[in-house]
């Protein structure tokens, strides 16, 4: 196999090497900062839930209905609220948890398939450069 074949061959492994490695940082920086986004928003909806809580209560203590089921039956559903959206943020974490994570198999796959590409290719040329040595042997002698 000629230097120039081989030259080629490992520009072109270092160009997937390096168009992984991309890949994989930018899927690493997107997942940092979903994360982040999503502990903000968990952070937001914890604070509000503590700085309403206190009105829901004194709304219906004030107009004495604090031992009533009707303020029951509605921290009930104030709770409730703030327990599904926990939820959601759960869910929306998991979901984009399992994104990153695909991505981050799909690139490695890539990356593999692109390898093996290269090696079957270069494989190809060493047979047939071998090939041509062999069929020249009659004439040398």
């Amino acid at each position: 196999m000629d230097s120039k074949l081989m030259s080629n061959n490992l520009s072109q492994r270092r160009a997937a090497e390096g168009s992984y490695e991309a890949k994989r940082a930018s899927n690493t920086f997107g997942r940092s900062r979903s994360r982040q986004d999503n502990s903000r928003k968990r952070s937001d909806a914890a604070q509000q839930f503590r700085r309403q809580t206190p009105s829901v209560t004194s709304n219906y203590a004030s107009r004495g209905l604090g031992n009533s089921g009707v303020y029951q039956r509605a921290l009930q559903q104030f709770t409730g609220d703030y327990s599904d959206q926990v939820q959601r943020f759960d869910e929306a974490d998991l979901d984009a948890e399992r994104s990153y994570e695909m991505n981050n198999q799909l690139y490695e796959a890539e990356y593999d398939q692109t390898l093996a590409d290269l090696e079957n290719k270069k494989a190809m040329q060493i047979a047939e450069t071998a090939a041509g040595i062999n069929s020249l042997r009659p004439l040398i002698g």
